[in-house]
């Protein structure tokens, strides 16, 4: 979590949610889950992931994530499902 942070995005752990809203700020948050990851190689990946903003409002997305300079980067991304 602490590498999201000097990013400036406001990243919160899924015990900090609570109905869609950041249980401290009372803010809209939306979940992002991690599924499965296949590794290509030691410098490319594909991971199934998901974005969720309300109870019917998902999104189910396969990435393609490299490592350029040290850093992992989101290449590619697919849409694969949505509700």
């Amino acid at each position: 979590m602490a590498r999201f942070k000097s990013d400036g995005a406001g990243i919160k752990t899924h015990s900090q949610v609570s109905g869609f809203k950041d249980r401290d700020a009372g803010e809209r948050a939306i979940v992002l889950d991690i599924g499965s990851i296949d590794w290509q190689n030691d410098g490319r990946v594909k991971v199934a992931g998901s974005c969720v903003a309300a109870d019917l409002d998902a999104h189910l997305y396969v990435y393609r994530v490299v490592r350029k300079n040290g850093k992992w980067i989101v290449t590619r991304s697919r849409l694969r499902g949505f509700s």
